[in-house]
């Protein structure tokens, strides 16, 4: 059964809400997970690839933007394209709707910022993965 992992951070913003996918990037790729980082818009998915470099500087997450880099891509990808070609491990899905091809993943990631227009989109990604009776668990993620 595909696993719906929603973090909910007691923080608001996007540099909190971007610096927690780095940290989730990291975990997932130290054991050993592919992950597709889906992002709302060309500009976040720049900011997303930028941070991943620097937010750590003892941390190394080889990965690229989606359409660049090698042949066989890294571990880690970023995109902001409706579809996620060759990537079916973990998706973090950092825009405000679900994607359509949430379903090629064995489980998503949904992080929650603490702003209530952040929640309010959130609130219809949770209603829609309820609604296809997928397995659904929450984290509450302190500062």
């Amino acid at each position: 059964m595909k696993k719906i992992d929603f973090y909910l951070l007691s923080e608001a913003g996007k540099p909190a809400l971007f610096l927690f996918a780095c940290k989730l990037v990291t975990t997932a790729y130290n054991r050993g997970h592919q992950v597709f980082i889906y992002c709302q818009n060309e500009h976040d998915a720049h900011e997303i690839d930028e941070l991943l470099w620097t937010f750590d500087p003892v941390s190394f997450i080889p990965h690229n933007l989606q359409g660049e880099g090698p042949n066989t891509p890294p571990a880690v990808q970023i995109g902001f394209a409706d579809h996620a070609k060759d990537y079916y491990d973990i998706l973090i899905n950092l825009s405000d709707h679900v994607p359509e091809f949430f379903q090629q993943f064995n489980r998503t990631c949904e992080i929650v910022s603490n702003e209530e227009q952040y929640k309010l989109h959130k609130r219809k990604n949770f209603l829609f993965y309820k609604q296809k009776n997928l397995q659904i668990i929450t984290h509450e993620i302190s500062k």
